[in-house]
């Protein structure tokens, strides 16, 4: 018996450390996940099986991950829980299909949330040159004008314009492209599968479209409360930020494969 258990840890350890490595390498794996999550999400018994499978990968995913990318996920989960009951219950932006936040959400905030993480660390965003960015740019205020005038997204608009001006000066441009693509992304997905809707009207002159094209200013605040919060543990040891770290393998003492980070 004790043979068949550690087979059994070994075998789920060795699709950890794989899992983790396919992660780090190719974060569009989450892109194929969040649909297959809203897919089931279509009856209550499909939720359930979408809470098991996201909390499922996450938990493989935190087992291996690189110490610091992994802090920052685990405290995502609760702050990222804590956000979604005030933007529902308590400010009315939007509202879930069964009028409670799923059991996947708060895992699946942490795994796009690290998956922004790693996606910026790719070679091809660190290389994105200014005028590549403009153009990155370019694009996507033509989404948010064809927004604004198609379906009076007047709050999308402006918080594409926040979005836009944290772009502006902030240091971190390649995260932030990945933030606004994989959100934008997610967001669309969502609501297509009508897991969640956005309110129609957010205030007197204001409406929102479904989703509004700026919902990614909500996750650049997801970023500063858990920055704030990573800092404030007892391991964090340097003031750089987890998207500066290059994302390598080592092997440990014992020789089993796992992840790390190095500055």
């Amino acid at each position: 018996r004790s043979s068949g258990v550690g087979t059994g840890a070994g075998l789920l350890g060795a699709v950890a450390v794989a899992l983790t490595r396919l992660w780090l390498k190719l974060p569009w794996v989450v892109l194929g996940l969040i649909p297959i999550a809203l897919m089931l999400d279509q009856s209550p018994a499909g939720q359930l099986v979408a809470d098991v499978v996201v909390w499922a990968v996450t938990l493989l995913i935190l087992s291996n991950a690189p110490p610091r990318l992994r802090r920052v996920m685990l405290v995502c989960v609760p702050i990222s829980l804590a956000g979604e009951l005030l933007l529902t219950w308590g400010l009315g932006f939007y509202d879930y299909r069964r009028h409670a936040v799923p059991g996947y959400v708060p895992a699946g905030h942490a795994l796009v949330y690290g998956a922004i993480f790693v996606l910026a660390r790719q070679r091809f965003m660190r290389r994105a040159a200014p005028r590549t960015i403009a153009a990155v740019w370019m694009g996507t205020l033509l989404l948010a004008l064809t927004r604004l005038i198609g379906w009076h997204d007047t709050v999308g608009f402006v918080l594409f314009l926040a979005w836009s001006l944290v772009l502006l000066v902030a240091p971190r441009r390649a995260f932030l492209l990945a933030m606004f693509f994989l959100t934008t992304y997610l967001e669309f997905l969502g609501t297509s599968f009508h897991c969640w809707a956005w309110a129609p009207m957010a205030g007197p002159g204001l409406s929102a479209a479904n989703p509004p094209i700026g919902a990614p200013v909500f996750y650049i605040c997801l970023d500063l409360l858990c920055d704030a919060t990573v800092r404030m543990l007892p391991h964090y040891r340097t003031k750089v930020t987890i998207s500066q770290y290059n994302v390598n393998a080592m092997t440990t003492h014992a020789g089993a494969p796992r992840v790390t980070m190095e500055a």
